[in-house]
C-alpha cells in the first residue's frame, strides 16, 4: 500500500516505475511469443527461423486460417483464451477476475482449442477435396 508521505526522490521513484514497466512488457512480449510458438508447434508450423521460403506462404496462410479461427469464436472462450495464452494470466487469476469457475475456464479454453483444431481441419479437408485426392488417400496423410 502506498504511503502519503512525500515522495523523496521523484526522478528515482519515476525512473523505476518506468523500468518495472519495461520489465512487464518484456514478460507480456516472451508469454505472446511462447503462445505462438505452442501454436506453431501443435499445428505442425516450422518455426520462422527454420523456414525455406516455399513454406512462408503456406505458414502465412495457416497463421491466417487461426486468426480466422479465432474470430469465429464465442466471446466466452475468445476472451479466456487471450487471457490466458496472450496475457499469461492463470486460470485462477481469470476466475477471480471473471466469476467463472475453475472447470468452467479449463472447459471453455479446451472447447476454444477444439474449435482452432476444428476449422484447420475443416480447410484441409477442403483443399484436398478441391484437388481431388481421393478419400482413401486423405486419411492416409
Amino acid at each position: 500500500m502506498m504511503s502519503k508521505d512525500p515522495i523523496e526522490n521523484p526522478k528515482a521513484f519515476i525512473y523505476t516505475i518506468a523500468r518495472n514497466l519495461v520489465i512487464d512488457s518484456f514478460r507480456r512480449e516472451k508469454k505472446q511469443e511462447k503462445m505462438i510458438d505452442e501454436i506453431f508447434q501443435e499445428f505442425n508450423i516450422a518455426a520462422l527461423d527454420e523456414q525455406s521460403a516455399g513454406h512462408d506462404a503456406l505458414d502465412s496462410e495457416r497463421i491466417s486460417l487461426i486468426e480466422d479461427a479465432m474470430a469465429k469464436l464465442p466471446a466466452k472462450q475468445k476472451s479466456f483464451l487471450m487471457a490466458s495464452c496472450v496475457e499469461g494470466l492463470s486460470y485462477r487469476t481469470i476466475a477471480k477476475q471473471t466469476g467463472h469457475s475453475l472447470s468452467d475456464i479449463s472447459r471453455t479454453i479446451e472447447k476454444a482449442y477444439a474449435a482452432i483444431s476444428a476449422e484447420l481441419l475443416n480447410d484441409e479437408e477442403d483443399k484436398q477435396a478441391e484437388y481431388n485426392v481421393p478419400s482413401k488417400m486423405r486419411k492416409l496423410q
